[in-house]
């Protein structure tokens, strides 16, 4: 459409109504006026008003080709109204046909009626028929609404123009004005209310649309990100393809999920958006959907909170995708072209759930069909604040205010530095645990690399991350989530202490640094001493649960230790109860030396994020309120960009050392390159990708420590975008004097994450086979083995071990995490972050040299 069309269009969008009672106030007036004044003529406005009904009719055509656009007209248009103005208008436009065709001189056209009756005054004059000879715009509308005269014209063209005029006036007039129109529109809209519409594929007209399967808590999010409309030179987008509608099939009440969706969402949206009443489970009901030609999909699942929700939310939504599955792979069996697979996102409400995803592949058919994308909000929230580290408090609002977090590390953690984070989580929720696990996969630190790499035990103990969990249900949350990682808690630094019951403030000595803690490796039965030189915990982080309520005796005395007693830590706090007006009293009643000592203080906010805000932004500036940040709301902006996944395939390809060089990093069909290698990773492969990317940040921020400024997420993007290509070299010149504490760092944030996944390392007996088969250099066997063992059931993986134990077991795998680090980092920086620089986009032979 032409920007002048747009313009049109915009302006008639939004004064239609208006427009529409002006034109039929003028149409009765002047059907009115030429009744009892046949003889003045009003050919002029006739043939105008003609004109104008030509449109009326064009667009009704319009309408009817599309059936979604008629019932958006039905519901929200107006509908009833242009019906009027179509009947009232047509004599005009039959009248400016007749006035074209008289001039045609085969046509005689000179006299429509005769009767005695049709003479005024003494019989001088016709009032059928202008002095010209031309019809009369009077002759034509008393055929339109007296049907039955045909008889009485001359001619037999006259007799053909006049039985139009009359069949429109029965069908218009008598039937479609009456019982006819309203019996079906009040049918057709109570089958809109109801969801029970099932459109054709013709009626979207080769427009794109997406679909959405499930009315959850975020459906309005997923919507308005789906009908974002992509910049042309935009990488980070939010969707897959521009989309004009977006199918949204649901089991809820529809009128329910319309009133929800209305409350975020603008008309114009709202419009765009068609809703299908069923299960998700049905075959029939999503072959309705043409999941084939759709340009992505979303497989929601419904509410899981409410009173109603589903309990089994996950295994439905697994069952959908391979019901979706299935009907993709016969349109891929039929298909005479190369089938393309469909993305397709799907929410796993529970973590334990999603977590099954992050270490186990998909069927082959399933991988043939849809990109299978697994997410969890909770996830997505803890990565938004602990990665990213800013957030939209409302995506749905016109002036959502943006929410800054500061990293857990602040402006980061120097080599030197003697200081460690503390991460402290007050409720053991499922937001609380994905900011936990989050955390583990994040707090690794250039500090704990140093003191590793000098052999310092009493540094590596005194700079691991520390994780801190307070629940009244610690006991059985721990055995839980202790289950859920059992590899990772057979290495890691562990205590469970129960505060519950304490009622002296001197109950239990929390500066002990060995009260009650689990290390795996200074036990006598220890087996794992071996996966490191000098014997000791090469884990650089550590995870206690402390069972008592945020009120009681016994936890205010452990936060009174943190604030006063424990110097050496960064200390943010992440209140994380389900309910939001015990998570505000939690956060506004603690301590006072928690506010002092604390960087921020995180405050779940499901609902929305208003209470929270109003108290940061008080003209009484109280130290309780200013380090208070709201996260975790549904409405906010808070979804994983395209970013991720381009960064991914780029650590990706630096990952594959041998291919790289061949790589042109400045063409842009380098991504498309890089597609079927990444096709070929399974999905733990792929989340090992994208957790390399989101540690970028942190690295940065650590070599960076000694500046002023915070080298976080946002500022690192956006410092690209206008940067020189030597600034950037600035960077990766200060990286590549830390890569040895980059590449130990870089390999203890592949121990966590490995064992996050599922696998186990190698004991005694097998890490000396390893180290065998290394040191005589027997490749092949070497590879054989390696591979039989992460496949194997006890998935284990024989480089989960210290850093300087690498070369032993694993000759070449160091050069891996120093490679990585900064042919990674450099391609993350330079081709996604900075995208837009031209300055970056130098030549790939001289600047990676």
């Amino acid at each position: 459409m032409e920007p002048d069309q747009n313009i049109f269009r915009s302006f008639y969008d939004a004064n239609s109504k208006t427009i529409d009672y002006v034109v039929l106030a003028i149409s009765l007036a002047v059907i009115i006026a030429s009744l009892f004044y046949p003889c003045l003529g009003f050919d002029i406005v006739g043939l105008v008003l003609g004109a104008v009904g030509i449109i009326y009719w064009s667009a009704a055509f319009r309408y009817m080709r599309n059936r979604i656009d008629l019932d958006i007209l039905l519901i929200h248009g107006n509908f009833l109204l242009k019906s009027v103005l179509v009947s009232v208008l047509t004599p005009f436009t039959l009248y400016l046909v007749c006035f074209s065709l008289s001039f045609v001189p085969c046509i005689d056209l000179t006299n429509l009626t005769i009767a005695s009756e049709a003479f005024e005054g003494n019989g001088s004059n016709l009032i059928h028929q202008s002095e010209s000879g031309r019809p009369n715009l009077w002759t034509i509308y008393f055929h339109y609404i007296d049907p039955g005269n045909q008889h009485m014209t001359l001619s037999q063209p006259a007799r053909g123009l006049v039985g139009i005029c009359a069949m429109l006036g029965v069908f218009l007039l008598n039937g479609l004005l009456v019982s006819s129109l309203i019996g079906w529109v009040d049918k057709r809209k109570d089958a809109w209310a109801s969801g029970t519409i099932r459109y054709g594929l013709n009626s979207f007209r080769n427009r794109n649309f997406a679909v959405v399967i499930g009315a959850n808590e975020i459906v309005s999010s997923v919507i308005r990100n789906l009908l974002a409309e992509n910049a042309p030179d935009e990488i980070n987008n939010k969707n897959e393809k521009n989309n004009s509608y977006v199918i949204l099939q649901t089991s809820r009440d529809v009128t329910e999920v319309r009133q929800e969706l209305s409350s975020h969402m603008s008309d114009e949206e709202m419009n765009r958006v068609i809703i299908y009443n069923a299960q998700r489970d049905s075959v029939r009901e999503l072959n309705y959907l043409f999941l084939d030609k759709s340009t992505e999909i979303y497989v929601l699942g419904e509410s899981t909170e409410s009173e109603r929700g589903e309990t089994y939310h996950d295994a439905m939504n697994m069952r959908c995708v391979n019901l979706m599955s299935e009907i993709l792979d016969k349109v891929k069996s039929e298909s005479k072209n190369e089938y393309k697979r469909k993305v397709c996102k799907v929410m796993f409400d529970y973590q334990s759930t999603y977590s099954i995803f992050q270490f186990s592949d998909i069927s082959r058919q399933i991988n043939s069909t849809l990109v299978f994308i697994p997410f969890n909000r909770y996830e997505s929230w803890a990565r938004k604040v602990l990665v990213e580290g800013f957030a939209t408090n409302d995506c749905h609002a016109v002036n959502g205010k943006e929410i800054q977090y500061t990293p857990l590390d602040g402006k980061g953690l120097s080599p030197d530095s003697d200081e460690h984070v503390h991460l402290v989580i007050i409720g053991m929720s499922k937001m609380g645990i994905a900011l936990g696990v989050q955390a583990l996969l994040q707090c690794h630190y250039l500090n704990y690399a140093k003191a590793e790499h000098n052999k310092d035990q009493r540094l590596k103990a005194q700079r691991r991350t520390r994780i801190t969990f307070i629940d009244m249900n610690a006991d059985k949350e721990r055995n839980f989530f202790m289950g859920r990682y059992d590899n990772l808690f057979s290495l890691m630094r562990h205590r469970y202490i129960d505060v519950s019951s304490a009622s002296s403030k001197n109950e239990f000595r929390f500066c002990d640094s060995d009260l009650q803690w689990i290390d795996p490796f200074t036990s006598s039965e220890s087996k794992w001493r071996h996966l490191s030189n000098d014997g000791s915990n090469f884990i650089d982080a550590e995870v206690e649960f402390i069972k008592g309520d945020v009120e009681s005796v016994g936890i205010r005395q452990y936060l009174n230790y943190l604030a006063d007693t424990d110097k050496k830590s960064r200390l943010t706090l992440a209140v994380c109860l389900t309910r939001t007006h015990q998570a505000i009293a939690a956060a506004l009643y603690m301590p006072i030396g928690i506010y002092q000592k604390a960087q921020e203080i995180w405050v779940y906010q499901k609902e929305a994020s208003d209470i929270v805000d109003n108290l940061i932004n008080t003209e009484q500036k109280d130290l309780r309120y200013k380090k208070l940040r709201p996260f975790g709301m549904l409405y906010g902006d808070y979804m994983s960009n395209r970013t991720l996944y381009l960064k991914a395939l780029l650590v990706n390809a630096a990952y594959d050392v041998k291919n790289n060089d061949c790589i042109d990093f400045t063409d842009k069909d380098t991504y498309k390159d890089l597609r079927p290698t990444w096709k070929e990773l399974s999905i733990d492969k792929k989340l090992s990708n994208k957790f390399f990317a989101d540690s970028v940040y942190q690295k940065i921020r650590s070599v960076f420590s000694d500046e002023n400024k915070a080298y976080t997420y946002k500022y690192i993007t956006g410092y690209l975008k206008t940067c020189k290509a030597s600034e950037l070299d600035a960077i990766m010149d200060r990286l590549k004097a830390n890569e040895t504490l980059l590449a130990i760092c870089e390999h203890n944030r592949w121990n966590m994450q490995q064992l996050l996944l599922g696998y186990s390392p190698c004991d005694k007996e097998l890490d000396k086979k390893f180290e065998d088969l290394n040191n005589h250099a027997q490749k092949d066997e070497f590879t054989a083995l390696k591979t039989g063992c992460k496949e194997g059931e006890r998935r284990i993986h024989p480089n989960i071990c210290e850093y300087s134990h690498l070369p032993t077991i694993d000759y070449g795998a160091q050069n891996y995490d120093i490679y990585l680090n900064d042919m990674g980092i450099r391609h993350i920086l330079r081709f996604v972050d900075g995208h837009c620089n031209d300055n970056l986009k130098c030549d790939q032979n001289t600047s990676d040299k």
